[in-house]
């Protein structure tokens, strides 16, 4: 997101969050497509990402079993961006 901020400094960022950090641990595990280490690596990722919130204009929460509502929030951030009187 840093580096495409540089290029589009007027794009709306947006960080999709798990609900929490043991959720996603556990949608992670119950796929099944990674072995521990690269799970861990995915992680700690995931992790250094959330360090990077300050960075974004917006987070929506994608908590297990409300995809409905992150789909919501973000197409109203969109519809809100559409909208904007004044540019950024």
């Amino acid at each position: 997101a840093l580096n495409i901020r540089q290029l589009v400094p007027d794009a709306v960022f947006i960080f999709l969050a798990p609900g929490s950090m043991s959720e996603l641990r556990t949608r992670l595990e119950q796929r099944r497509t990674e072995l521990k280490a690269d799970l861990e690596r995915r992680i700690e990722t995931a992790l250094k990402e959330m360090d990077c919130l300050r960075h974004f204009d917006y987070c929506v929460v994608n908590s297990e079993g409300h995809l409905d509502e992150a789909v919501s929030c973000i197409n109203a951030i969109v519809m809100a961006e559409q909208c904007r009187v004044s540019l950024r």
